[in-house]
């Protein structure tokens, strides 16, 4: 079995759960109404913003409000992690059948994952576990930051930082070799999804919020 892990963990990861919420519209003719949990991925780079800078993340256990400074800067962080160009790839993904989506991912993502993983770098991966355009919201994101793969029983299981589950392991698990074509990606705790995408990222280490 080949292991590989980073020096990024659970413990880098926020000690409050992403229940955010917000009334989002994206366009005045596109309005998606309140979403709950909002910050995965301005959490995701902002742990990892912390991590790259050698920087002790905030050990709150509550969510900072929205207009304090780790509140403002978890939001810029989700406007940053979520560009036009991710956006569109990840509407593409979503209204992918599931075999066309996981077929994609085995010949492009899971490489890109597994080289950056080698080389000690954990990365951001988005989840698509939507099936339409009123799901997209359901789709999240997380942080890889190591992986196991048994390359006899064909199985790959992937550690993540989940911000919906703060400081507990969870792990996404994948099956390389399935008969009918179906990798079965699942989650250890929030079950099935389609696939992943794997995300650009760009550390910030200015700015970094020490308190709420």
């Amino acid at each position: 079995m080949a292991s590989y892990s980073t020096g990024f963990g659970v413990d880098h990861g926020f000690a409050f759960a992403n229940t955010f919420t917000f009334d989002l519209q994206l366009a005045p003719w596109w309005r998606l109404g309140r979403i709950s949990p909002g910050l995965c991925g301005g959490m995701a780079y902002a742990a990892l913003d912390y991590y790259h800078a050698g920087a002790p993340i905030p050990g709150q256990t509550e969510p900072p409000p929205q207009d304090s400074a780790l509140g403002r800067y978890l939001i810029e962080r989700q406007l940053a992690s979520n560009t036009a160009s991710l956006v569109l790839q990840v509407v593409r993904w979503t209204l992918r059948d599931a075999q066309r989506l996981q077929a994609k991912m085995l010949a492009s993502e899971l490489p890109s994952l597994r080289s950056h993983l080698q080389q000690g770098i954990p990365v951001v991966l988005v989840l698509i576990r939507a099936h339409s355009l009123r799901e997209v919201t359901h789709n999240h994101q997380v942080v890889a930051y190591g992986y196991d793969e048994d390359a006899d029983g064909g199985r790959m299981t992937i550690q993540v930082y989940d911000p919906n589950w703060p400081r507990r392991s969870t792990a996404l698990s994948i099956e390389l070799r399935p008969t009918d074509g179906d990798l079965r990606p699942t989650h250890t705790i929030d079950g099935a999804f389609k696939g992943f995408i794997l995300q650009a990222y760009t550390a910030r280490q200015r700015g970094l919020p020490t308190t709420r």
